[in-house]
């Protein structure tokens, strides 16, 4: 399945052994993606495909669980011939790191798969992507002209979509989020999926209305957002 954008070509293919796919749901834009292009591809190809749902709740911003139910509700509607195993959750403890938190709890989920359906999760689709460029981060400040504190991991290099050794595929990785943002106008889902999803890590419950609603001014992926899409 082949989707272009004005910069990076994306072939959405997954290998022919493949059966059980793992997918990592933040509810936030990039896997909401990531599910719409999965759930698509097996519309499309009509193959036997089983996709396993996993989100990492944050201690400090524990909001994720309830917009990935929303965007798995979503997708179920849209794909009712799909079919989903059950949406596996976990709470990281005070203190944990989210990304190392993110990383155990695929490990653990993964285990717990093959002791409940004897065999393995294939793969784990990941919604990771590409950073904007560094004269735009550069933008991205709070009132008082401090810069935010963005994503941890390395997004400001291309990569290899496909890391066989850890069991992950990173379909976006090499489209920021303008790219994204012509992939959901390619799926017409700017004005549907789009107003599903929660991009903000701000975690001030009043300025978020108990962490429901975008900051829009006070967090590095509000800026990004409004980036790509022109719109929170």
């Amino acid at each position: 399945m082949q989707i272009k954008t004005q910069n990076v070509d994306i072939d959405f293919q997954l290998k022919e052994h493949m059966s059980d796919i793992g997918i990592r749901i933040s509810g936030g834009l990039d896997s909401a993606l990531v599910l719409y292009m999965l759930c698509t591809y097996i519309n499309e190809t009509q193959k036997d495909l089983k996709i396993f749902p996993m989100t990492t709740n944050d201690f400090y911003r524990p909001y994720q669980v309830e917009f990935a139910d929303r965007v798995i509700k979503w997708m179920k509607k849209q794909f009712p011939d799909v079919f989903f195993y059950d949406h596996d959750t976990y709470n990281l403890k005070e203190g944990e790191d989210y990304i190392e938190g993110q990383y155990h709890h695929k490990i653990r989920a993964g285990q717990q798969f093959y002791e409940k359906y004897g065999k393995r999760v294939d793969i784990v689709l990941h919604g990771v992507n590409l950073a904007p460029p560094s004269e735009i981060v550069e933008t991205f400040v709070n009132q008082d002209g401090k810069p935010f504190t963005g994503p941890k991991d390395n997004r400001n290099i291309l990569q290899d979509p496909w890391d066989m050794e850890k069991k992950l595929y990173k379909p976006l990785i090499n489209l920021d989020k303008k790219g994204i943002a012509e992939i959901y106008d390619y799926y017409n889902l700017t004005d549907t999926l789009f107003y599903v999803t929660r991009s903000c890590e701000c975690g001030d419950t009043t300025l978020t209305n108990n962490l429901t609603t975008h900051c829009e001014t006070e967090c590095w992926w509000c800026f990004e957002r409004k980036w790509g899409f022109g719109k929170i």
